[in-house]
């Protein structure tokens, strides 16, 4: 046995040995602790990036499970409002029948009807999640637009309410009746010297907005205005509209009474709800056009003409299709986000089990790891010991 003084190189081959067994021994008790067998991207570099994205995904389909559970709620509400819409429906349809008798009270029969559609028209405005409106807006218009779910795929749209199905707008138009639009135009008769007479070309672009919700852009241009009368202009205006649209405007000028611009009924109107300027010289306000709406319909079953009342009773065949395909349509729906729960639940299951192999640490092998090394620790640190003593027995010599 060589003796070597400056460098023992049995003590630090056992030294390596014994460093080694610590390294090992730390990692395993460290996966034992955690219960994960990588804890940092230097344990397994494409496992972790693998395992990362797959808790990416998980995270968001757990959120679309979410949506889903959202969903069949928002669902569910709409489905038990659009529900007692068809029962009421279906109950007008059969008091218009009991109308038919002559023996029968046709008033107190229409006001029932009345009822019912007044409890329609309340059950549209007000179906609601959180404030969240279902069926059709607060006044009994279409929504603005259909709601989307994230609930992974393609963007799930809830458009049972539209016009495809529901035809809110349809509907409101049988309980409320047709917006008769505006009864009265109030114009003020300008004097001359309130007039910009500046020597100027008119170019206007106006917006005429009719009470079935259709609208008209129309550009005016008119000659200069130094020294006429807004009466002239007013004249030009109505000439204008007239000529460049289908349909005859609702007013005229009155030269010598007030005020400037009056109703008159024409054939066929099509009945203006407003004027506004959209662009360039404010003409709208230079003739003085500003509208006074009655706020009146005309029909429906809401109505408080008995006659009227029957007639539109009779006459429900339509929106009463239309509810029970809006039902249907939710009932596809429903199907679709059932079948969409199944596949994310399956898929997060899936992902979990991968997951899982990745990253969890077997912790019967990890322990017989820890106890492995506890023992070759033990063992080195004796084999060490007695490793860098071993130069000492050089003393014996001298």
């Amino acid at each position: 046995m060589a003796f070597s003084i400056n460098t023992n190189i049995s003590s630090l081959q056992a030294y390596n040995a014994f460093t080694k067994a610590s390294a090992e021994t730390l990692k395993a008790q460290l996966h034992l602790a955690t219960m994960k067998k990588i804890n940092s991207v230097s344990d397994d570099t494409s496992g972790y990036n693998v395992g990362k994205k797959l808790e990416a995904q998980t995270s968001k389909q757990k959120a679309q499970l979410n949506n889903i559970t959202a969903a069949k709620n928002y669902l569910s509400t709409a489905e038990t409002a659009l529900g007692q819409i068809n029962d009421k429906l279906s109950q007008i349809s059969a008091k218009y029948i009991d109308s038919q008798d002559p023996l029968k009270d046709k008033d107190s029969i229409a006001k029932d009807i009345k009822t019912l559609a007044s409890e329609i028209d309340s059950l549209l405005k007000n179906t609601n999640i959180n404030g969240h409106n279902l069926l059709a807006q607060v006044d009994g218009t279409a929504l603005a637009a259909n709601d989307t779910f994230d609930v992974g795929g393609n963007d799930f749209i809830v458009d049972f309410a539209s016009n495809s199905y529901l035809n809110v707008e349809e509907l409101k138009t049988v309980l409320n009746g047709i917006d008769s639009g505006v009864a009265s135009y109030v114009g003020s008769n300008y004097a001359t010297n309130g007039l910009d007479t500046s020597d100027i070309e008119i170019n206007s672009s106006v917006k005429i907005t009719y009470a079935d919700g259709s609208s008209d852009s129309l550009v005016f241009t008119a000659p200069s205005i130094s020294n006429r009368r807004n009466a002239e202009i007013s004249d030009q205006f109505q000439t204008f509209v007239a000529d460049n649209t289908d349909v005859e405007l609702p007013y005229a000028y009155v030269p010598d009474s007030s005020p400037l611009l009056e109703y008159r009924t024409v054939s066929s109107p099509k009945n203006i709800v407003s004027f506004v300027t959209e662009s360039g010289y404010d003409i709208t306000t230079l003739i003085g056009i500003t509208m006074e709406s009655s706020g009146n319909s005309e029909g429906g079953l809401i109505s408080d003409d008995t006659e009227t009342v029957l007639s539109e009773a009779g006459n429900i065949s339509t929106i009463a299709n239309n509810v029970q395909s809006s039902l249907g349509r939710i009932g596809n729906l429903t199907q679709t986000l059932d079948s969409r729960s199944e596949f994310l639940s399956s898929s997060i299951a899936n992902n979990a089990a991968t997951i899982s192999s990745i990253f969890d640490a077997d912790m019967a092998a990890e322990q017989l790891s820890a106890t492995k090394g506890n023992i070759a620790i033990q063992i080195g640190t004796a084999m060490f010991s007695q490793l860098n003593s071993a130069p000492q027995q050089l003393l014996s010599l001298f």
